[in-house]
């Protein structure tokens, strides 16, 4: 106990009746606190955020839902807000269900409606992004894991491992030797963080067996396209990521069910609004199949040509594309607009980064 102007508060305590010798602390006992708050603190804040989480839960596993965090402040001499691009990331309890075709879809589109999108390729042992979006060199990811160790990430490091896919759209990841995949948890927050700041949107396509750099992308996402299909293990799957993704601080209003290959064989309207009640999510979005058509082009790499047809899966990705990007606050206009300026313009800007951003206004 201490004091308070010179009075003992163990000692006046002690003169009320039900206190004398409750909750008393001896000098010793104090000091033993006092001595391992620090190591308490430096251990917690050693964990990651999403880990905190998930060991504050406990026991039960649950956690009482967050509100979404604060915009970042200002700095004090800026005249604007700063620029924070939002993050779309596909998540799935099970593979093969279609999320890198619809994040390669959803950026060249994004692109196409003048917007510059990052792409990440988080399943970093397996992906093969590079492949659908027509890479022919693909670049290794993990040469970003020693520049990291400084604490930032400078332009020679961000370009050498980028790949430039279309105009506005550039891509990253995943590593070439799988074993380096777990190494690759803050060169991803750190990139990350560059590529909100530089570009308008940032597409995260995701592996099925989340690492810290996987978790980490989730809980800083402004939406989560929870993706499935008629899959006899799909809806289950979905919603144990569903709550995964909660307990790691993703609400569920900013968690979109989304059943890709509806029209195809066994992907009826039944199966699809099985699929929308095991998520139980409020905001839904269907893909239409593409069929063969589509899986010869993303075969070959030719997303941008998969998106500019007049198919079902094209009408279909589009219009979901477009009104997420502005839920989510990018100015995009009509895609019917984009289509007629097309003729008209022979390249659209490239992702531009600090060191060539002059004179860049959006």
């Amino acid at each position: 106990m201490g004091y308070v102007h010179g009075v003992n508060l163990a000692d006046e305590l002690d003169e009320v009746e039900g206190f004398a010798g409750c909750g008393e602390l001896s000098l010793m006992q104090h000091e033993q606190i006092a001595q391992n708050e620090p190591a308490l603190q430096t251990e917690q804040a050693a964990m990651p955020a999403w880990t905190q989480r998930v060991v504050a839960a406990g026991e039960t596993g649950t956690l009482s839902p967050t509100p979404a965090p604060p915009p970042p402040m200002p700095p004090a001499d800026a005249a604007a807000p700063q620029h924070r691009a939002p993050v779309i990331c596909a998540i799935s309890g099970s593979g093969g269900c279609g999320k890198s075709t619809i994040v390669a879809t959803m950026a060249h589109i994004s692109s196409l409606l003048g917007l510059r999108a990052a792409v990440l390729d988080l399943d970093l042992m397996f992906g093969n992004l590079y492949d659908l979006l027509g890479v022919d060199a693909p670049r290794d990811m993990a040469a970003l894991i020693e520049p990291s160790a400084a604490g930032a990430l400078t332009e020679p490091d961000i370009v050498a491992t980028s790949m430039r896919v279309a105009p506005g759209v550039t891509l990253w990841g995943p590593v070439a030797a799988p074993e380096q995949a777990e190494l690759m948890a803050r060169p991803v927050e750190l990139l990350l963080d560059v590529l909100r700041r530089e570009s308008d949107v940032v597409f995260i396509d995701t592996s099925v067996f989340w690492g810290d750099a996987v978790a980490a992308a989730v809980a800083a996402s402004d939406r989560c396209l929870v993706v499935g299909d008629a899959a006899v293990s799909s809806a289950t799957s979905a919603s144990r990521v569903i709550e995964l993704a909660s307990r790691v601080g993703v609400p569920r209003t900013r968690m979109s069910a989304v059943f890709n290959r509806f029209g195809a064989r066994g992907a009826d309207e039944d199966v699809a609004m099985r699929f929308e009640i095991a998520c139980a999510l409020s905001s839904k979005i269907r893909i239409a199949d593409g069929g063969q058509d589509l899986a010869a082009l993303m075969a070959f790499g030719r997303a941008d040509e998969a998106v500019g047809q007049t198919s079902a899966f094209a009408t279909s990705v589009r219009e979901a594309t477009r009104e997420m990007l502005v839920e989510l606050g990018c100015a995009v206009g009509p895609w019917s607009d984009m289509v007629a300026d097309r003729a008209t313009r022979t390249e659209r800007p490239r992702i531009r980064l600090p060191w060539s951003r002059e004179g860049d206004q959006r």
